[in-house]
Formats: C-alpha cells, structure tokens, sequence
C-alpha cells in the first residue's frame, strides 16, 4: 500500500470512528442529561478539565516521545529507541507516584474548592478519583499508542475505538437503565475502556516493534536531557492550551453558577469530539512528517505540510459548515428542555476556532517536528496569559458572562494563527514568513462561501423534525463537498485525490 494511500485509510478510518462516537454521543447524552440534570453533567467536563492541569506535567518526557523514536527507528538505531522508551516510561511513572497524595487531598477538601451541590458532592468525589485512575492509564496510553504510529498503521487505533465505543455504550446503559442514576457512571465507563485501551496499544507496540525493551538498563541520562529539553516546551505549550480554552468550565463554575457550566459543557460536546478527530487524524500526518524531516526531504515534507492544511481544512469545515447552519434546529430537536439559543450561540463560537484550528494543525505538529518548540511555547504562553486575564476582567466589570469564557478564548485563537503561528511554521520549513497566507485565505474563503451557501440554503429549506433535519444536513453536506472539491482544491490535487482510490487517466475539469 501507498503512502498516500495508507494516509487516506488511516484518516478514512479516523472519521468512521469519529461517526460512530458523534452517533452514540447523540443518543446517550440527552438521556444522561435528563438523568442527572445540565448542571450535576457539567461536572465531568470539568473533572475533565482538572485532569488536563495535572497531564500538563506528563508532556514533559512523554508528550515528544514520538517524535525521538520515529527518528531513531527510521534510523535503525533500536538502543536509541529502547533507550527514549525506557527513560520516558521511568520518569513518568514517579511523576505518577508522587503525584497521588496531593491530588487525592485535593478530591478530598473538593467542595473548598468548587461549588459543589451538598446533595451530589460524594459522587462528584467518586467521580474525580475514577478520572484520575483514568489519567494514568491514559498516561501510559500515551507511550504505548507510539507503535501503531510509527509502522503508520493509525486505522488499527479507529478499530480499537470502535470497540471501545460500543463496550462504553453497553456499559454506560446498563448502569443507567438498572440502577439509580450517578455522575460517577461516567467515570466507571471510562476507567475500563481506558485499561482496555492500555492492554491493546502495549500488544500492538510489542507487536510491530517486537525489539523494544522497556528496563531500568536502557536508561540513559543524555537521552533524558534530550526529552527533558524538549518535553518542558511542550510542557508549556499545553499549559498555554489550558490557559486559552481549559479554564472555561472553572470560571462558569465559580463566577456564573453550576448551570452555566453544564450549559457550556454541553455546548462543548459536538466540537470537543471534532477536537479529538482532528487529534488523531493529525498523527497520520505526524508519521509522514517525521519520517520526511528524519530523511532530511525538505521540499516534500512543505508539500505534505500545504496538503496537509487542505485535507485537515476540509474535514473540519464540512461538519462545522453544518453545524453553524442547522444547529440551532438540532438542539431544538436534541435537548428541547434547555436553553438552545445559548447552547447553540456557544457551540457556533467554539466551532469558529475549531476551523482555525483544523487549518493550522500541520503547522503546531511542525513545531514539534523539527524540534523548535521553545518560541511556540513561549508564545502560546503569552496569548494564553492574556486571553485567561481578559476573560477574568469581563466577568468581574461586564454582564456578558458565559458569552466572555466562550467569546475570548475564540478571539485570541482566532488571530493567534496569524500573529505567529503561520510566519514562524514557515521560518521553521525555511521559506518566506508569508508562504501560507495565500492558502489561509483561500481556505477561509471558501469556508466563508460555505457557510453562506448553508445560510441560503436555510431560508429555503428550515427543518422541524428530525427526518427533515437529516436530508437537510445531508442536501447541505453533499453540496459542500463538490464545492470543495471543485473550488478549493486545485486540478492536479483532484487528479491525486482520484489516484489514491485507484482512478486514473480521467479528465478532470
């Protein structure tokens, strides 16, 4: 199988996984947030967000080990690549170790620290340590999923998801439908999918890098320095991303009410589980990125990194074009018994960013790629520093409320792209500071003509139950992707499109 080809599967399977959790998601959550309410659900979003604070610290040696062991295994060099899974598996483990008691304090004295409903405050307790065992398999998660990545066969993790999305499905009604509902379900569910997932991605490392020993022995202090070195700017990067979107559930909690969170939390659903397919579906690029800076292939990695922006840029703003023109009638549909004007207004303000992100996504990994990440992350620190103290000085001398969490941290992700992120991407590929303006623009172009299209469309066509939704969405959907097609990509990336599906020699107009 091709290159291309085995990046078109893996990104294929990607979004069919992401289908199938969108489409489990949609039955499940009404159903749990009838259950327990908006606001006792906002709860594990924002348990959530309180395990990201502490993962921050775990990127400092295991957030680049990709990067080190694709590098020395496309170098043939096994004792380097034995030597960077031992040293990040060791440090990271007594980071872990160390970290236990001060956070189990912290779950202990919770209500001293968020509002917490006296009625629910046990399970929101129960619900907080099960995240924080899920965290630490997920940790290790981390280490271990570099093997599928690194033979480039990223459709096995979209299998694995798949399963564990139907077990997550079995499980979550099973103990909503037969026993009085809790928070901590959620949390439950989540701790055996994640061993699960630990067991399967530790098999298939050992499975396709059968050489690799993780021992004390292989342990070398150079090779510590070297992940440490890099690890602690990626450390800040995350840390500038909890800054800019991953303090919005505390601040609603503590500045606005338990509802507003849960509202948020909500409205967070659909673009989180674009997120996390934009994610996963980038690490197929990170595999052929890496690879190419290892063989020192400049010219060919800028063309992967431009086609990464397109693909990458299509698939984001598909969903999101639909999302922004039909989403207040699906919420309407959805959860009729909250507020969807606001959830839909919030939802429509993180899909903007989103967009933006999905564009720049190649560009962020080619930080990481060739290894410049100290001036990303003392940037992204910087905006992230600002954006927190704006969102703080809205909320204490302005009314505008939950629209300032959402509202300015979609902002400074808006404009962070063009300030740095695009002119430093090409400093980093060594072109002109401006090779991806034209691109950004014409992307943004046609995302805009998409979204007016949509809106067009919608005066025509404005759907009041679920059957009309579909064939609108889908009307809408169809539609978008020949605009794409035909307009945003050019003819030879049509030609190569068609390639990759075994269809060649036809006349592409």
């Amino acid at each position: 199988m091709t290159e291309q080809r085995m990046l078109a599967v893996n990104i294929g399977s990607r979004f069919f996984s992401y289908t199938i959790n969108i489409g489990v998601n949609f039955f499940l959550t009404p159903y749990i947030v009838t259950a327990l309410g908006a606001a006792t659900y906002g709860y594990m979003g924002l348990g959530q967000n309180f395990i990201s604070y502490i993962d921050i610290f775990t990127f400092m040696t295991a957030g680049t080990l990709f990067r080190f062991v694709m590098i020395a295994h496309t170098q043939k060099k096994q004792d380097d690549v034995n030597s960077f899974y031992s040293n990040s598996f060791f440090s990271t483990l007594i980071y872990l170790t160390t970290l236990i008691i001060p956070v189990s304090y912290a779950i202990y004295r919770l209500q001293d620290f968020i509002k917490v409903n006296p009625v629910i405050v046990n399970d929101v307790k129960i619900l907080f340590v099960l995240l924080l065992i899920n965290f630490i398999f997920n940790t290790f998660f981390l280490i271990f999923r570099t093997g599928t990545q690194m033979v480039n066969k990223i459709y096995l993790i979209s299998i694995r998801d798949f399963f564990a999305v139907i077990l997550e499905t079995i499980l979550l009604l099973s103990l909503y439908v037969f026993f009085e509902p809790k928070i901590y379900y959620l949390g439950i569910s989540a701790v055996v999918i994640s061993g699960m997932t630990l067991i399967y991605d530790y098999s298939m490392l050992k499975r396709f890098v059968p050489y690799v020993e993780i021992k004390i022995k292989h342990i070398q202090m150079d090779k510590l320095k070297e992940l440490i070195s890099t690890g602690f700017y990626y450390m800040v990067k995350q840390f500038s991303g909890v800054l800019l979107v991953g303090l919005d559930l505390l601040f609603a909690n503590t500045f606005i009410s338990e509802l507003a969170m849960g509202q948020l939390a909500i409205a967070k659903i659909l673009p989180k589980a674009m997120q996390s397919f934009l994610s996963l579906a980038t690490g197929s690029f990170i595999v052929i990125f890496t690879k190419l800076y290892a063989q020192r292939r400049m010219e060919h990695l800028v063309v992967q990194v431009k086609r990464g922006i397109k693909v990458l840029g299509t698939v984001t703003m598909l969903p999101n074009v639909i999302l922004i023109v039909y989403g207040l009638p699906f919420y309407k549909l959805w959860i009729p018994a909250q507020d969807v004007q606001l959830i839909y207004v919030l939802s429509v303000t993180t899909a903007l960013v989103l967009v933006m992100n999905g564009l720049m996504f190649p560009l962020n990994s080619i930080f990481t790629v060739t290894n410049r990440l100290k001036v990303s992350a003392l940037v992204g620190m910087l905006y992230g520093i600002i954006s927190a103290v704006t969102t703080l000085l809205f909320l204490v001398f302005t009314d505008f409320g939950i629209y300032a969490i959402a509202g300015v941290s979609t902002f400074y992700g808006l404009v962070l792209p063009f300030v740095f992120v695009m002119p430093y991407g090409a400093y980093c590929l060594e072109l002109p500071k401006f090779a991806f303006f034209p691109l950004m623009f014409r992307s943004l172009l046609t995302f805009g003509t998409l979204v007016a299209f949509g809106f067009g469309m919608s005066m025509i066509i404005m759907p009041n139950t679920w059957i009309e939704l579909i064939i609108s969405c889908g009307i809408l959907g169809l539609a978008s992707i020949a605009l794409v097609y035909f307009v945003y990509f050019t003819q030879d990336e049509r030609k190569h499109i068609l390639s990759i599906f075994g269809i060649r020699n036809k006349k592409i107009n």
